[in-house]
């Protein structure tokens, strides 16, 4: 859950919303966005960072969009089990308010602590309440995933001022300053696990790698891999 040191840290834009929603908008999970990109149904805090990005499209002659704003921001999630709504915070995320969905990467979601079951029940044998659904352990909710065409995804909407103060919080990104796809410690770190010929090491006799976010310099944040 993020505290309120933590959320001190935010500071609420001026342009609130206030008004009541409009749907259904969807958060989609895609392991080509190595980092988030949020369209305009989010709330966007103060730019904490003053930082942009240049964004590479998935063939280079389509050209880049320059100079993209890197926020941190929030999404609302309405759980339909219980009616009760979340506050899912993000940082280092790419806003492009021309876009209506967001997209993420199961990887990313991973890295904040979430529980990612992303392979569709339909390609399971035996499917359970669990497969095809987003588990976040730290307050016991599930966030069930729906396909579109073959993309999964959960509905999500822009928070309202009343959301955001009342609602439960907690991160689907890492919570860090920076955040950088391209950091070798996560191969280094993957390679470690297993040897040459596959088997899993046991965990006492892997080296472990760090991120280091001193390592990433402000002014040379690393193009995005965007498939929209």
């Amino acid at each position: 859950m993020i505290g309120s040191l933590k959320l001190s840290k935010l500071v609420f834009n001026a342009s609130i919303s206030t008004t009541n929603y409009a749907g259904p908008f969807r958060t989609e999970l895609d392991s080509h966005a190595n980092v988030p990109v949020f369209g305009k149904h989010c709330f966007v805090f103060d730019s904490v960072h003053n930082r942009t990005c240049d964004v590479e499209p998935f063939d280079k002659t389509l050209g880049l969009a320059k100079s993209v704003p890197i926020v941190d921001a929030a999404l609302a999630y309405k759980c339909e089990r219980t009616n009760k709504t979340y506050i899912l915070i993000a940082r280092n995320v790419l806003y492009v308010p021309t876009m209506v969905n967001n997209l993420i990467a199961p990887f990313i979601l991973r890295e904040a602590g979430l529980i990612v079951n992303d392979t569709a029940k339909i390609h399971l044998n035996k499917p359970t309440n669990e497969d095809h659904s987003i588990y976040v352990q730290e307050i016991n909710l599930t966030i069930p995933l729906q396909l579109d065409g073959i993309f999964s995804y959960f509905s999500t909407h822009k928070p309202s001022e009343y959301e955001l103060e009342n609602g439960d919080k907690f991160f689907i990104t890492p919570d860090r300053h920076q955040w950088d796809p391209y950091s070798t410690h996560f191969a280094m770190n993957e390679l470690s696990i297993s040897d040459v010929d596959g088997n899993v090491i046991d965990k006492k006799h892997r080296d472990k790698f760090i991120y280091n976010e001193d390592e990433v310099v402000s002014d040379e944040i690393p193009k995005a891999d965007q498939v929209s």
